[in-house]
């Protein structure tokens, strides 16, 4: 039986093709690269669909930014194609850390896949745990492509099957944040729920109070490196620039330098 590898960003896409090369496997991947922690949800293959994911990530990037929507619809083709070409005797197993981008992506997948078709998931977060974490060293993987490409690959043998229980579960979550209709997600007690839009904006300004001192300025960069580095969720450096400008926008944060560039961009609270 055919085994097809699903994964869901493009580092982690990466990673699992040098890990498969490395093993010599002829398996297959899909990659999901579209970051489904934010924006319009719903049957991805559809057309009108695409559109309204791919303006929301106009209304969402940088200037400098714009060329990653036509990747974005590109994969989105791919995905389709993948999936009218499904044949019964394929079988998945799904990549994904513990964070809402890669578990939207597993409900997305699980929702246009037949439930007939043999799924197993690999949670990379507590697989990572069981095989590398010692006494003296421990590790918490918040995104599969963190993770070095031989190290990924050799999580395989950690897959646990997703029987028609599971399948149900995961089902009805994504139908959940089908009638939600939230912007953002985040997971609690092991499901996704929607949020909104200006939910992680506390944080942010929080991670932003700690970096100021005497009312010095700091680089957006340095906000976004705190907010991924601490916050157990927050996975896209895009998404937390974003809010950032929207709170630029909104007379909490001044900023001096440039809006295109997290280095040269330099920050300070308006009070």
């Amino acid at each position: 039986m055919p085994r097809i590898h699903v994964v869901f960003g493009q580092s982690a896409c990466g990673q699992l093709k040098f890990g498969l090369a490395a093993a010599r496997s002829s398996e297959s991947i899909v990659s999901v690269i579209d970051d489904l922690m934010s924006g319009p949800l719903g049957n991805m293959c559809l057309d009108e669909m695409q559109q309204k994911r791919l303006q929301w990530w106009e209304h969402v990037l940088g200037e400098d930014d714009k060329d990653h929507i036509a990747l974005l619809g590109e994969n989105w083709k791919r995905f389709c194609a993948w999936v009218d070409s499904m044949s019964v005797k394929d079988s998945l197993l799904i990549w994904m850390a513990e964070n809402p981008a890669e578990y939207t992506g597993l409900l997305c997948v699980l929702s246009h896949v037949p439930v007939t078709m043999p799924v197993s998931v690999v949670n990379v977060t507590k697989a990572y745990v069981e095989k590398y974490n010692t006494s003296d060293v421990e590790y918490f993987i918040k995104d599969s492509g963190e993770v070095a490409p031989d190290k990924l690959f050799a999580l395989a043998d950690y897959a646990v099957v997703l029987d028609s229980s599971d399948r149900a579960t995961c089902r009805e979550n994504w139908s959940q944040l089908l009638r939600e209709h939230g912007q953002f997600r985040r997971i609690v007690d092991g499901s996704v729920e929607a949020v909104p839009e200006d939910y992680f904006d506390p944080y942010i300004i929080r991670m932003a109070r700690n970096l100021q001192q005497d009312n010095e300025s700091f680089t957006v960069a340095r906000v976004v490196g705190e907010c991924l580095g601490r916050h157990p969720q927050l996975t896209s450096d895009t998404l937390v620039f974003w809010r950032i400008r929207n709170l630029i926008d909104s007379g909490i944060l001044t900023y001096t330098g440039s809006m295109t560039n997290m280095r040269e961009c330099w920050l300070r609270f308006s009070n």
